[in-house]
């Protein structure tokens, strides 16, 4: 099915009012769903709410420690970036807000599945460190697709940009927001430089 409509369909199933995704790879930390329930339960206008991870290796040998930044919407749009690390926890209700993945964005359907659930309702970082994400001795070259990538970036930007009920904080942003899809995008060419010229 692929990794996306893996999710929507775990989504779809999942009878809880608070749901998250775990990779097979990518281990939550002891207590970590009674830290984000008691979280959540204790914020009831957070619609999103995601923690502190640790990079580790193929062998679950702890890398780093990474302090993900809190929440801003107009940051994360401006600036092309997720704020939104492993293992976010999120209400049952954001499906039917603004339904879930899109199937079609194989790279950054994350980011673009934020971007569009930030427009309903608020996100925020639990200040614990409650999930990990592996690094794999290929994980440079598999971040790397080239034009594949690069064109799913620049796809998001002006999908997300056609909305019609974009508030006009967002609007305002809209040339930042291009500025670093592009930006991102280059940086997708390794080793081609004549195609990540084209988007600098």
């Amino acid at each position: 099915m692929g990794e996306r409509r893996t999710v929507n369909k775990g989504w779809s199933m999942a009878k809880g009012k608070i749901v998250a995704v775990v990779n097979s790879d990518d281990p939550l930390l002891p207590g970590a769903v009674s830290a984000a329930v008691a979280f959540m339960q204790s914020h009831p206008d957070i619609l999103v709410a995601y923690p502190d991870w640790n990079m580790i290796g193929p062998n679950s040998e702890f890398r780093e420690h990474v302090q993900v930044p809190d929440y801003d919407y107009l940051f994360m749009l401006r600036n092309h970036h997720c704020s939104v690390g492993p293992s976010a926890f999120i209400r049952r209700k954001a499906f039917e807000l603004t339904g879930m993945r899109d199937p079609e964005f194989k790279y950054v359907g994350d980011f673009e599945y934020c971007l569009r659930l930030g427009l309903y309702g608020k996100f925020a970082r639990i200040p614990k460190t409650l999930a990990t994400w592996r690094v794999h001795p290929d994980a440079a070259l598999l971040f790397h697709k080239g034009i594949a990538m690069a064109n799913e970036h620049i796809r998001l930007a002006e999908q997300f940009y056609s909305r019609p009920d974009l508030p006009p904080e967002v609007r305002k942003v809209r040339a930042e927001a291009f500025s670093s899809a592009h930006l991102h995008a280059a940086a997708c060419y390794k080793g081609a430089r004549r195609a990540a010229l084209r988007h600098c």
